[in-house]
């Protein structure tokens, strides 16, 4: 069904398309992996229960991504090492996804508070917020992040899993059981 003609509801802009490199080949590349998280020009986005903290002006009629540098990430007291790789852009800047729920961002400087804005994907692609292409990145990191939340523990005997691969590989440490 067509989005009614109004103005007050803009046709959604879903991406499906970005300008990244998704490395796939140095996912595994550990040294590599651990170089861009310290590169002071890798950039990441930061979800809070898979919300993405945005940077808006304070009528909200404007929003774009809230880009952090590995200092930043610092300064708020998370660990770049639960990081995921999006890629890398066209700049050759790597791009990587957080994810926080609630609790864990509660301990931050500041508390929850210190990553708002936050609004849900949905919301900012309904609104045509966000460019096709900052869409697409913002549901990569996204999917990536839930996909996390939810194979924390295995499937198959209940024990934790542990991240691999730059996150895009789980695997069980009791059983051995891997996820992708």
């Amino acid at each position: 069904m067509d989005a009614p003609d109004r103005e007050d509801f803009p046709e959604p802009r879903i991406g499906t398309q970005t300008l990244l490199d998704r490395m796939a080949e140095k996912r595994t590349d550990k040294a590599w992996v651990t170089d861009r998280l310290a590169d002071p020009s890798s950039r990441f986005l930061l979800f809070s229960d898979l919300s993405l903290a945005v940077d808006s002006n304070e009528d909200r009629t404007s929003t774009q991504l809230r880009w952090l540098g590995a200092g930043d990430i610092e300064k708020l007291g998370i660990s770049p090492s639960d990081a995921y790789l999006l890629g890398c852009d066209a700049e050759g800047r790597a791009v990587f996804a957080m994810s926080h729920d609630q609790s864990q961002a509660a301990g931050l400087p500041g508390g929850a508070d210190s990553l708002k804005p936050l609004v849900d994907l949905r919301s900012l692609a309904m609104q045509g917020a966000l460019p096709p292409e900052d869409l697409s990145l913002a549901g990569m990191g996204r999917a990536l992040s839930a996909w996390h939340a939810a194979t924390r523990c295995c499937g198959r005997c209940g024990g934790h899993t542990r991240v691999h691969d730059a996150g895009w590989r789980r695997s069980c440490w009791s059983c051995g059981q891997e996820f992708y």
